[in-house]
């Protein structure tokens, strides 16, 4: 946020804020098929059980997601997980703190591997409306899941953050 002076405002969609690797624990909720999100390599099989762990339900984003998950380069996921594993990324949560823009952190009531409780805990100073927006019929990807819900909250948030 420092870098970029100019910042209205920031959306995090889907996203714990995670403070180092202890935190990941709390920030995401058991579930058997979230470590293929991590993973180089996925047999369509898995594609399918990630996709089902990741959306509230059968969806049209389904497809859009099997196209993305054959076409993103494998070493991208396998990277990303090693990066959390080794806890080789920022507090995210002190990040958000030392912002002096406002955050929304929007969330899908379904979602099946972000733990909701742990994101309403975070203290989080300049949180839009003093608390997590919940869209009541998402999962994971509540942009893609509610477009036109979500539609409408974007703009709101827009709106609130050109005053």
């Amino acid at each position: 946020a420092q870098a970029l002076p100019r910042l209205q405002g920031i959306m995090a969609i889907g996203s714990p804020l995670l403070k180092d690797t202890t935190s990941m624990g709390e920030a995401f909720l058991p579930h058997p098929h979230l470590p293929l999100a991590f993973k180089s390599h996925l047999s369509p099989e898995e594609v399918e059980l990630l996709i089902k762990a990741l959306l509230l339900k059968d969806h049209p984003f389904a497809a859009e997601m099997r196209r993305s998950y054959q076409t993103t380069d494998p070493a991208l996921r396998g990277t990303i997980g090693e990066i959390l594993a080794q806890g080789h990324f920022p507090d995210e949560t002190a990040i958000a703190r030392q912002l002096h823009c406002p955050l929304a952190m929007v969330h899908g009531a379904h979602d099946k591997v972000v733990n909701l409780e742990y994101i309403k805990k975070l203290r989080l100073p300049t949180l839009w409306n003093g608390e997590v927006t919940v869209i009541a019929e998402a999962g994971h990807f509540p942009s893609q899941e509610t477009p036109e819900q979500f539609t409408q909250l974007l703009f709101d948030f827009v709106r609130y953050c050109q005053k």
